[in-house]
């Protein structure tokens, strides 16, 4: 699957504040799995706030696991995800 578009949203203040900055998300979508990232970015750093994978993608039992910068795990669970549109959706709600 390539990468369609890519949207940045910027954060207010974004060179005054220190954690504030542009919110960037990174996909790396393969044929049964899909990794991302997400990362503030500003004009003196990048900062990892989240990372995750959603892996066996069609094929009955997958698996999707989010993990904070410190590698906390936030979510692990074993779920059907028919499609990579369906990961993606899984990823931008957030709630599962």
């Amino acid at each position: 699957m390539a990468l369609e578009r890519v949207t940045t949203v910027p954060a207010k203040d974004a060179m005054t504040d220190a954690h504030s900055g542009t919110i960037i998300l990174a996909l790396n979508s393969g044929s049964s799995s899909l990794k991302f990232g997400l990362y503030r970015v500003s004009a003196s750093r990048t900062e990892a706030l989240l990372s995750g994978e959603a892996q066996s993608i069609g094929e009955g039992r997958g698996r999707f696991h989010v993990q904070d910068s410190q590698a906390n795990s936030l979510r692990s669970e074993t779920v059907s995800i028919p499609a990579q549109r369906d990961a993606i959706i899984r990823i931008g709600h957030g709630d599962g």
